[in-house]
């Protein structure tokens, strides 16, 4: 579920749909995350932390869309963006749940394994494998051995950690900090930031202070029984 239907469901989407649907729909992540850990882990959900998702939310489309709500257009992509979005969020609620006694490591070694082997049966399937592989240039090579190793094994393993030790409902609301650096990337890079772009990171920071670090309240939403 964290890794092959994920993953398919991405990379389906973007044959369909734009980078910016996409971001929009997977900047709901935290507010999703939170609603799922009340229904199936029957966690206590704070006010502050639902506040703050939203808020995120909110800043994330700001800055993927500039404000211009014209912008995005419906399609069968952003479904696939949908079905990524939710087995994302399984993925980080049933590790906290069925894996907290299993060490991050071993954990890593099965979930990538089974992954890998079913990915590439499904690439397999799908397309002319050594057609492809003639086509792969040294560039293409470097790019996935980045996205091997810092997109794929560390970024699962700290991501796997998160959960387990923190909790999903309080490491999903850091997904919204992948704009920042983005922005980040973008300016060495070279490329013009907006002011939009400038208005939604900072309202993408609040709302990660907001859900995280802000002061408690004895304010809460009862954990949610299934």
């Amino acid at each position: 579920m964290g890794v092959t239907v994920q993953n398919l469901s991405i990379f389906s989407a973007m044959n369909f749909t734009s980078p910016i649907n996409a971001a929009v729909i997977q900047a709901n992540i935290p507010l999703i995350t939170i609603i799922l850990s009340g229904l199936i882990l029957s966690t206590s959900i704070s006010l502050k932390a639902i506040l703050g998702a939203i808020v995120s939310c909110f800043g994330v489309f700001i800055v993927m869309t500039g404000g211009k709500v014209h912008s995005i257009e419906s399609n069968i992509g952003d479904l696939y963006m949908l079905v990524a979005l939710v087995s994302g969020c399984l993925y980080t609620i049933l590790a906290k749940r069925l894996t907290s006694d299993i060490p991050v490591s071993q954990q890593l070694r099965w979930v990538l394994s089974i992954g890998a082997i079913q990915m590439v049966a499904i690439t397999i399937y799908l397309i002319d494998f050594r057609t492809s592989l003639n086509l792969i240039t040294f560039i293409d090579l470097l790019l996935i051995a980045y996205m091997s190793l810092f997109g794929t094994l560390l970024a699962y393993y700290f991501w796997m950690k998160g959960a387990i030790e923190l909790g999903p409902d309080k490491i999903s609301p850091l997904f919204n900090i992948m704009p920042v650096f983005s922005l980040i990337i973008s300016f060495f890079s070279g490329q013009h930031i907006e002011f939009e772009h400038i208005f939604g990171v900072s309202i993408v920071a609040i709302g990660i202070y907001v859900g995280n670090l802000a002061p408690s309240t004895n304010s809460c939403v009862k954990s949610i029984k299934t």
